[in-house]
């Protein structure tokens, strides 16, 4: 059988047969992906082919707390969806969450890098205030970045501090 991303057109009839399943699983009432969810989810690749999109699944419902599955619920464990071919580049094509880049209101990563940029570092402390969120979001952010290239870390656990590569403790490039 062919792995799942030369199949895309199985993919909204397997998320919601995952969707059904998992959320009867875990005593929840049926819901249902939001339409820019499973737009995400038909441009993902799946290196882990079926079982990923299950995980997606899954991790999803947990996250919405039984609601509408939206883009936001879902973790792409730092790979983001390419755009289908001929596909416009919608609002959700730039990041695997679909926020929007820039200041502010941007991605949440977005907003992390210009910390970083702006004050030299950033610890998971920071970042939880900065995006008010929790420990464990902070830390897959900061992660996340870090695996990506886009952070270098300094320190270890508690104390781990992260700053843009090639620049030194003040934030003044090398």
């Amino acid at each position: 059988m062919p792995p799942l991303r030369e199949r895309r057109e199985d993919i909204p009839l397997l998320a919601d047969h995952f969707l059904r399943l998992l959320a009867r699983e875990m005593g929840m009432p049926k819901t249902r992906l939001r339409p820019e969810a499973l737009a995400a989810l038909e441009r993902y690749d799946y290196p882990g082919n079926v079982r990923e999109l299950k995980n997606l699944i899954e991790r999803g419902l947990i996250e919405s707390g039984g609601g509408e599955v939206g883009i936001e619920h879902l973790h792409f464990l730092g790979f983001f969806p390419r755009p289908l071919p001929g596909a416009a580049a919608g609002p959700s094509a730039g990041s695997a969450d679909g926020a929007v880049t820039g200041h502010g209101g941007g991605a949440p990563e977005e907003r992390i890098l210009a910390f970083a940029r702006e004050h030299g570092t950033i610890s998971n402390h920071e970042c939880r205030e900065l995006l008010g969120v929790g420990m464990q979001r902070a830390c897959y952010l900061l992660r996340k970045l870090h695996l990506a290239g886009r952070l270098e870390r300094e320190h270890g656990r508690r104390w781990a501090q992260y700053r843009l590569p090639g620049t030194a403790h003040n934030g003044v490039k090398h």
